[in-house]
Protein backbone atom coordinates (compact mmCIF):
# COMPACT_ATOMS: atom_id res chain seq x y z
CA UNK A 1 0.00 0.00 0.00
CA UNK A 2 1.45 3.29 -0.80
CA UNK A 3 0.55 6.29 1.30
CA UNK A 4 -0.64 8.45 -2.21
CA UNK A 5 -3.12 5.09 -2.74
CA UNK A 6 -4.36 5.20 0.70
CA UNK A 7 -4.93 8.87 1.16
CA UNK A 8 -7.08 9.00 -2.25
CA UNK A 9 -8.99 6.75 -1.17
CA UNK A 10 -9.47 7.14 2.56
CA UNK A 11 -12.70 7.32 3.03
CA UNK A 12 -13.22 3.31 2.04
CA UNK A 13 -9.91 2.45 4.46
CA UNK A 14 -11.32 2.72 7.69
CA UNK A 15 -13.45 0.18 9.80
CA UNK A 16 -15.38 3.12 11.16
CA UNK A 17 -17.57 3.63 7.55
CA UNK A 18 -19.23 7.23 9.70
CA UNK A 19 -15.89 8.67 9.40
CA UNK A 20 -15.01 10.90 6.90
CA UNK A 21 -11.56 12.29 5.97
CA UNK A 22 -13.67 15.98 5.64
CA UNK A 23 -14.27 15.94 9.18
CA UNK A 24 -11.15 15.14 10.60
CA UNK A 25 -9.49 17.50 8.03
CA UNK A 26 -11.84 20.00 9.56
CA UNK A 27 -10.72 18.74 12.71
CA UNK A 28 -6.90 18.94 12.15
CA UNK A 29 -7.18 22.18 10.86
CA UNK A 30 -7.83 23.55 14.52
CA UNK A 31 -4.91 23.74 16.62
CA UNK A 32 -6.35 24.41 19.24
CA UNK A 33 -7.74 20.55 19.72
CA UNK A 34 -4.18 19.24 19.29
CA UNK A 35 -3.85 16.26 21.82
CA UNK A 36 -8.01 15.92 22.36
CA UNK A 37 -9.68 12.96 21.33
CA UNK A 38 -11.62 12.68 18.61
CA UNK A 39 -15.37 11.09 18.92
CA UNK A 40 -14.99 8.01 21.08
CA UNK A 41 -10.89 8.73 21.98
CA UNK A 42 -9.87 8.32 18.60
CA UNK A 43 -6.33 10.13 18.40
CA UNK A 44 -5.58 11.79 14.94
CA UNK A 45 -1.93 12.54 13.72
CA UNK A 46 -1.06 14.04 10.83
CA UNK A 47 2.45 13.49 9.23
CA UNK A 48 4.91 15.63 6.78
CA UNK A 49 4.90 15.19 2.79
CA UNK A 50 8.42 13.78 2.67
CA UNK A 51 6.67 11.33 -0.04
CA UNK A 52 5.61 13.84 -1.85
CA UNK A 53 1.67 13.53 -0.36
CA UNK A 54 0.95 14.04 3.30
CA UNK A 55 -0.64 11.59 5.57
CA UNK A 56 -3.38 11.47 8.17
CA UNK A 57 -3.76 8.65 10.80
CA UNK A 58 -6.12 8.00 13.29
CA UNK A 59 -5.99 5.40 16.32
CA UNK A 60 -8.06 3.88 18.78
CA UNK A 61 -8.36 3.93 22.21
CA UNK A 62 -6.61 0.26 22.13
CA UNK A 63 -4.25 0.90 19.75
CA UNK A 64 -3.15 4.13 21.94
CA UNK A 65 -2.61 1.70 25.13
CA UNK A 66 -0.69 -0.25 23.33
CA UNK A 67 1.65 2.35 22.37
CA UNK A 68 1.74 3.77 25.79
CA UNK A 69 3.00 -0.02 26.89
CA UNK A 70 5.68 -0.19 24.71
CA UNK A 71 7.00 3.30 25.30
CA UNK A 72 6.44 2.86 28.85
CA UNK A 73 8.38 -0.76 29.46
CA UNK A 74 11.00 -0.43 26.39
CA UNK A 75 11.35 2.28 24.28
CA UNK A 76 11.42 4.83 27.18
CA UNK A 77 11.68 3.31 30.82
CA UNK A 78 13.63 0.39 30.38
CA UNK A 79 15.41 1.05 34.02
CA UNK A 80 11.98 0.95 35.76
CA UNK A 81 11.71 -0.56 39.30
CA UNK A 82 9.12 -2.55 39.14
CA UNK A 83 10.02 -4.64 36.37
CA UNK A 84 11.00 -8.23 37.02
CA UNK A 85 14.79 -9.03 36.90
CA UNK A 86 13.64 -11.54 34.16
CA UNK A 87 12.25 -9.31 31.85
CA UNK A 88 14.54 -9.78 28.87
CA UNK A 89 15.15 -6.46 27.88
CA UNK A 90 16.46 -5.75 31.59
CA UNK A 91 19.40 -3.51 31.00
CA UNK A 92 23.01 -4.24 32.54
CA UNK A 93 24.02 -0.98 33.51
CA UNK A 94 20.52 1.18 34.17
CA UNK A 95 20.67 4.69 33.66
CA UNK A 96 19.16 7.14 36.19
CA UNK A 97 15.30 6.30 37.06
CA UNK A 98 12.98 8.94 36.49
CA UNK A 99 11.00 9.62 39.22
CA UNK A 100 7.82 12.03 39.23
CA UNK A 101 9.37 15.20 40.10
CA UNK A 102 11.20 15.17 37.56
CA UNK A 103 10.41 17.84 34.08
CA UNK A 104 10.62 16.83 30.85
CA UNK A 105 11.60 18.98 27.47
CA UNK A 106 10.45 17.68 24.49
CA UNK A 107 11.76 20.08 21.69
CA UNK A 108 9.17 19.50 18.16
CA UNK A 109 7.58 20.96 15.72
CA UNK A 110 4.01 22.48 17.21
CA UNK A 111 2.56 23.74 13.99
CA UNK A 112 0.11 21.29 13.77
CA UNK A 113 -1.34 17.71 14.69
CA UNK A 114 2.16 16.10 14.40
CA UNK A 115 2.81 12.65 16.39
CA UNK A 116 4.94 13.75 19.02
CA UNK A 117 3.40 16.94 20.02
CA UNK A 118 0.06 15.26 20.33
CA UNK A 119 1.13 12.72 22.22
CA UNK A 120 2.74 15.32 24.82
CA UNK A 121 -0.52 17.00 24.80
CA UNK A 122 -3.11 14.08 25.22
CA UNK A 123 -0.72 13.29 28.19
CA UNK A 124 -1.00 16.26 29.48
CA UNK A 125 -4.71 16.73 29.10
CA UNK A 126 -5.37 12.99 30.32
CA UNK A 127 -3.00 13.59 33.51
CA UNK A 128 -3.56 17.36 34.90
CA UNK A 129 -0.45 16.41 37.32
CA UNK A 130 2.31 16.01 34.62
CA UNK A 131 1.15 18.91 32.61
CA UNK A 132 3.51 21.06 35.03
CA UNK A 133 6.33 18.84 34.57
CA UNK A 134 6.07 18.37 31.07
CA UNK A 135 5.86 20.87 28.43
CA UNK A 136 7.07 20.70 24.23
CA UNK A 137 9.00 23.38 22.81
CA UNK A 138 8.68 25.17 19.19
CA UNK A 139 11.81 23.37 17.29
CA UNK A 140 11.54 26.29 14.85
CA UNK A 141 11.87 29.42 17.44
CA UNK A 142 15.18 30.80 16.62
CA UNK A 143 18.13 28.89 18.32
CA UNK A 144 18.90 31.62 21.12
CA UNK A 145 14.63 32.21 22.10
CA UNK A 146 15.02 28.50 22.40
CA UNK A 147 18.01 28.08 24.33
CA UNK A 148 16.16 30.92 27.14
CA UNK A 149 12.90 28.80 26.94
CA UNK A 150 15.22 25.60 27.83
CA UNK A 151 16.64 27.42 30.52
CA UNK A 152 14.02 28.83 32.03
CA UNK A 153 12.26 25.72 32.58
CA UNK A 154 15.11 23.82 33.73
CA UNK A 155 14.27 19.98 32.54
CA UNK A 156 16.36 16.63 34.03
CA UNK A 157 15.16 14.85 30.59
CA UNK A 158 14.99 16.33 26.89
CA UNK A 159 14.13 14.42 23.45
CA UNK A 160 14.09 15.79 20.51
CA UNK A 161 15.33 15.51 16.60
CA UNK A 162 19.60 15.00 16.68
CA UNK A 163 19.80 18.17 14.43
CA UNK A 164 17.83 19.73 17.34
CA UNK A 165 20.05 18.30 19.88
CA UNK A 166 23.45 19.22 18.06
CA UNK A 167 22.39 22.50 18.06
CA UNK A 168 21.72 22.97 21.42
CA UNK A 169 24.61 20.92 22.22
CA UNK A 170 26.48 23.86 20.63
CA UNK A 171 25.35 26.52 22.51
CA UNK A 172 25.41 24.03 25.80
CA UNK A 173 29.19 24.06 25.22
CA UNK A 174 29.68 27.52 24.65
CA UNK A 175 28.16 28.32 27.98
CA UNK A 176 25.14 30.20 27.02
CA UNK A 177 23.28 27.14 28.19
CA UNK A 178 23.54 24.97 31.29
CA UNK A 179 21.20 22.07 31.50
CA UNK A 180 21.99 19.63 33.72
CA UNK A 181 19.95 16.28 32.10
CA UNK A 182 19.67 12.89 33.26
CA UNK A 183 19.31 11.83 29.87
CA UNK A 184 18.21 12.58 26.00
CA UNK A 185 16.30 10.89 23.34
CA UNK A 186 16.79 11.62 20.14
CA UNK A 187 14.41 10.09 17.03
CA UNK A 188 12.92 11.36 13.39
CA UNK A 189 16.20 11.87 11.81
CA UNK A 190 19.34 9.75 11.44
CA UNK A 191 21.77 9.71 14.71
CA UNK A 192 25.20 9.79 13.30
CA UNK A 193 27.68 7.97 15.80
CA UNK A 194 30.13 11.63 15.59
CA UNK A 195 26.53 13.52 16.72
CA UNK A 196 25.76 11.46 19.23
CA UNK A 197 29.56 11.84 20.75
CA UNK A 198 29.33 15.21 20.53
CA UNK A 199 25.53 15.35 22.58
CA UNK A 200 26.64 13.10 25.44
CA UNK A 201 30.25 14.70 25.55
CA UNK A 202 28.04 18.09 25.90
CA UNK A 203 25.11 17.84 28.14
CA UNK A 204 27.27 14.85 30.37
CA UNK A 205 24.33 12.34 29.67
CA UNK A 206 23.77 9.29 27.57
CA UNK A 207 21.55 9.47 24.39
CA UNK A 208 19.19 7.01 23.02
CA UNK A 209 18.04 6.32 19.88
CA UNK A 210 14.25 5.36 18.82
CA UNK A 211 12.60 4.87 15.26
CA UNK A 212 8.72 5.61 14.85
CA UNK A 213 6.21 7.12 12.96
CA UNK A 214 2.75 8.52 12.49
CA UNK A 215 1.43 5.13 11.29
CA UNK A 216 3.20 3.15 14.52
CA UNK A 217 4.39 5.43 16.87
CA UNK A 218 7.17 3.32 18.54
CA UNK A 219 8.40 0.83 15.67
CA UNK A 220 11.97 0.37 17.43
CA UNK A 221 13.48 0.80 20.99
CA UNK A 222 17.55 1.52 21.48
CA UNK A 223 18.58 -1.02 24.24
CA UNK A 224 21.71 -0.17 26.55
CA UNK A 225 23.99 -2.19 23.94
CA UNK A 226 23.25 0.56 21.13
CA UNK A 227 21.05 -1.57 19.21
CA UNK A 228 17.71 -0.64 17.92
CA UNK A 229 14.91 -3.25 18.33
CA UNK A 230 11.65 -4.00 16.72
CA UNK A 231 8.80 -4.59 18.48
CA UNK A 232 7.92 -7.41 16.28
CA UNK A 233 5.35 -8.87 18.88
CA UNK A 234 3.32 -5.44 17.64
CA UNK A 235 4.10 -4.45 14.21
CA UNK A 236 5.62 -6.31 11.55
CA UNK A 237 8.40 -4.36 9.60
CA UNK A 238 9.43 -5.69 6.38
CA UNK A 239 13.08 -4.57 4.97
CA UNK A 240 12.80 -5.17 0.89
CA UNK A 241 14.36 -4.39 -2.64
CA UNK A 242 13.00 -2.12 -5.37
CA UNK A 243 10.99 -5.15 -6.40
CA UNK A 244 9.35 -5.51 -2.87
CA UNK A 245 11.28 -8.55 -1.94
CA UNK A 246 13.17 -9.32 1.55
CA UNK A 247 16.42 -8.17 1.49
CA UNK A 248 19.24 -9.94 3.39
CA UNK A 249 20.90 -9.44 6.47
CA UNK A 250 23.03 -6.92 6.59
CA UNK A 251 21.86 -5.54 3.03
CA UNK A 252 19.87 -1.70 3.06
CA UNK A 253 16.56 -2.23 1.48
CA UNK A 254 14.98 0.15 -0.63
CA UNK A 255 12.37 0.79 1.49
CA UNK A 256 10.04 -1.07 4.49
CA UNK A 257 6.44 -2.55 4.61
CA UNK A 258 4.90 -2.09 8.01
CA UNK A 259 2.07 -3.51 9.00
CA UNK A 260 0.35 -2.47 12.28
CA UNK A 261 -1.25 -5.43 14.49
CA UNK A 262 -2.33 -2.86 17.16
CA UNK A 263 -4.58 -0.38 15.28
CA UNK A 264 -8.19 -1.88 14.07
CA UNK A 265 -9.72 1.75 13.03
CA UNK A 266 -7.14 2.30 9.88
CA UNK A 267 -5.73 -0.94 9.02
CA UNK A 268 -2.26 -0.93 7.58
CA UNK A 269 -1.21 -4.02 5.91
CA UNK A 270 2.26 -3.90 4.47
CA UNK A 271 2.27 -0.57 4.02
CA UNK A 272 5.36 1.36 2.03
CA UNK A 273 6.88 3.70 4.28
CA UNK A 274 9.59 4.18 2.40
CA UNK A 275 12.61 4.43 4.88
CA UNK A 276 15.64 2.56 4.16
CA UNK A 277 16.55 0.10 6.81
CA UNK A 278 19.20 -2.79 7.31
CA UNK A 279 17.48 -6.07 9.38
CA UNK A 280 20.91 -6.76 11.18
CA UNK A 281 19.97 -10.09 13.67
CA UNK A 282 18.83 -10.84 17.16
CA UNK A 283 21.56 -12.07 19.04
CA UNK A 284 21.79 -9.00 21.15
CA UNK A 285 23.67 -8.55 24.38
CA UNK A 286 21.40 -7.28 26.24
CA UNK A 287 18.84 -10.21 26.11
CA UNK A 288 16.31 -9.50 23.55
CA UNK A 289 15.39 -11.44 20.88
CA UNK A 290 13.66 -9.10 18.82
CA UNK A 291 15.02 -8.24 15.57
CA UNK A 292 17.77 -5.45 15.65
CA UNK A 293 17.62 -2.60 12.76
CA UNK A 294 19.80 0.24 11.15
CA UNK A 295 17.88 3.00 9.84
CA UNK A 296 18.69 5.10 7.60
CA UNK A 297 16.26 8.49 8.42
CA UNK A 298 15.84 12.00 7.37
CA UNK A 299 19.91 12.99 6.91
CA UNK A 300 19.10 16.87 5.76
CA UNK A 301 22.09 18.44 6.66
CA UNK A 302 22.18 21.89 9.20
CA UNK A 303 22.53 24.46 7.28
CA UNK A 304 25.25 27.55 8.59
CA UNK A 305 24.08 30.68 7.59
CA UNK A 306 25.45 34.15 7.86
CA UNK A 307 23.69 37.88 8.92
CA UNK A 308 24.07 41.26 7.07
CA UNK A 309 27.11 41.52 9.92
CA UNK A 310 28.21 38.20 9.02
CA UNK A 311 27.47 36.70 12.35
CA UNK A 312 26.92 32.64 11.75
CA UNK A 313 23.45 31.73 12.49
CA UNK A 314 22.45 27.77 12.13
CA UNK A 315 19.15 26.35 11.03
CA UNK A 316 18.11 22.75 11.94
CA UNK A 317 16.62 21.15 8.86
CA UNK A 318 13.33 20.06 10.53
CA UNK A 319 12.64 23.46 10.64
CA UNK A 320 13.13 24.84 7.56
CA UNK A 321 11.13 21.64 6.21
CA UNK A 322 8.76 22.72 8.23
CA UNK A 323 8.15 26.06 7.25
CA UNK A 324 8.40 25.10 3.35
CA UNK A 325 5.48 22.04 4.02
CA UNK A 326 3.31 23.71 6.91
CA UNK A 327 3.06 27.39 6.14
CA UNK A 328 4.02 26.96 2.01
CA UNK A 329 2.08 23.68 1.67
CA UNK A 330 4.83 23.18 -0.60
CA UNK A 331 6.01 19.32 -0.66
CA UNK A 332 8.06 19.05 -3.40
CA UNK A 333 11.29 20.22 -2.68
CA UNK A 334 14.93 20.97 -2.38
CA UNK A 335 16.25 23.71 -0.35
CA UNK A 336 20.35 23.80 -0.87
CA UNK A 337 22.72 26.82 0.30
CA UNK A 338 24.70 28.12 -2.53
CA UNK A 339 26.91 30.53 -0.20
CA UNK A 340 26.90 31.78 2.79
CA UNK A 341 24.13 34.13 2.64
CA UNK A 342 22.51 32.48 -0.33
CA UNK A 343 19.72 29.45 -0.66
CA UNK A 344 18.46 27.91 -4.02
CA UNK A 345 14.90 26.60 -4.00
CA UNK A 346 13.87 24.15 -5.97
CA UNK A 347 10.43 22.73 -6.77
CA UNK A 348 9.01 20.50 -9.31
CA UNK A 349 6.86 22.01 -11.67
CA UNK A 350 5.14 18.44 -12.40
CA UNK A 351 4.24 17.84 -8.84
CA UNK A 352 3.06 21.46 -7.50
CA UNK A 353 0.80 24.02 -8.09
CA UNK A 354 2.58 26.62 -10.66
CA UNK A 355 2.10 29.29 -7.68
CA UNK A 356 3.84 26.88 -5.28
CA UNK A 357 7.60 28.32 -6.44
CA UNK A 358 7.20 31.84 -5.22
CA UNK A 359 4.67 31.10 -2.55
CA UNK A 360 7.76 28.76 -1.35
CA UNK A 361 10.39 31.48 -1.44
CA UNK A 362 8.10 34.49 -0.11
CA UNK A 363 7.18 31.66 3.17
CA UNK A 364 10.60 30.64 3.29
CA UNK A 365 11.84 34.90 3.06
CA UNK A 366 9.34 35.95 6.17
CA UNK A 367 10.50 33.08 8.27
CA UNK A 368 14.02 33.82 7.99
CA UNK A 369 13.55 36.94 8.71
CA UNK A 370 12.18 36.33 12.04
CA UNK A 371 15.56 34.28 12.57
CA UNK A 372 17.61 37.37 11.90
CA UNK A 373 18.21 36.01 8.51
CA UNK A 374 16.63 38.99 6.47
CA UNK A 375 19.75 39.38 4.21
CA UNK A 376 19.69 36.08 2.78
CA UNK A 377 18.98 36.15 -1.08
CA UNK A 378 16.49 33.07 -2.18
CA UNK A 379 17.21 31.85 -5.78
CA UNK A 380 13.68 29.73 -6.65
CA UNK A 381 14.42 27.23 -9.34
CA UNK A 382 11.23 25.25 -11.30
CA UNK A 383 13.30 21.95 -11.36
CA UNK A 384 12.50 18.52 -9.72
CA UNK A 385 15.13 18.15 -6.66
CA UNK A 386 17.80 15.91 -7.47
CA UNK A 387 18.70 12.43 -5.71
CA UNK A 388 21.88 11.27 -4.82
CA UNK A 389 23.70 9.96 -7.99
CA UNK A 390 24.73 6.41 -6.51
CA UNK A 391 21.72 5.93 -3.45
CA UNK A 392 18.99 7.75 -5.18
CA UNK A 393 18.08 8.84 -2.01
CA UNK A 394 16.59 12.41 -2.24
CA UNK A 395 18.38 15.01 0.42
CA UNK A 396 15.96 18.03 0.71
CA UNK A 397 18.20 20.22 3.15
CA UNK A 398 21.98 20.36 1.53
CA UNK A 399 24.76 22.21 2.81
CA UNK A 400 26.20 22.35 -0.65
CA UNK A 401 30.08 23.10 -0.48
CA UNK A 402 30.53 26.95 -1.25
CA UNK A 403 32.99 26.46 -4.01
CA UNK A 404 30.34 24.61 -6.02
CA UNK A 405 27.91 26.50 -8.99
CA UNK A 406 24.84 25.69 -10.40
CA UNK A 407 24.78 25.45 -14.03
CA UNK A 408 21.80 26.85 -16.03
CA UNK A 409 19.90 23.55 -16.03
CA UNK A 410 20.11 23.65 -12.07
CA UNK A 411 22.83 20.77 -11.53
CA UNK A 412 25.82 21.14 -9.13
CA UNK A 413 29.39 20.61 -10.88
Amino acid sequence: MERAHAMAHFDDWLTDRTIRLAELETFVADLTQVGEAFRDGYAIWTSSGTSGTPGLFIHDRVALARYDALELVRCNWPSWPILPRWTPWWPHRPWPWPVPSDRYAVVCMTGGHFATLASVERMRRSLPWLSSSLRAFDGMLPLPQLSAQLQAFDPHWLAGYPSSADLLADVQRSGQLSLHLKGLWTGGETLEHSTRIRIEQSFNCRVRDDYGASEFLPIAWECLEGNLHVNEDWVILEPVDQNLRAVAPGKASHSVLLTNLANHLQPLVRYNLGDRVTPLGRNCACGSSFLTIRVEGRDDDILELETAQCERVRLSPLALVTALEDLAHVHAFQLIRCAPSALELRVDPQREHPDALQRGAATLRQWLCGQGLSNIEIHPLALAPACHPRSGKLRRVLARPLGSVTTPRGHAV
